[in-house]
């Protein structure tokens, strides 16, 4: 996994200034900030409550 260091870090967060949308689902916060320091998008607050009402939800049959 790549990880960013603190300039490079900043360079990536400088370069997104005014970009985007906010999101609670597909762009919020914790994407940026995995982004900025890894390249990856992803939020592992959001995959965990998908996760938790997924094995909430119960299937009708």
């Amino acid at each position: 996994m790549t990880i960013y260091s603190p300039e490079e870090t900043v360079e990536r967060a400088e370069s997104q200034l005014g970009k985007g949308k906010y999101n609670l689902v597909v762009n919020n916060c914790e994407h940026f900030a995995v982004w900025c320091k890894t390249g990856k998008h992803e939020s592992s607050q959001v995959q965990n409550f998908l996760e938790a009402i997924g094995s909430v939800i119960i299937p009708m049959s």
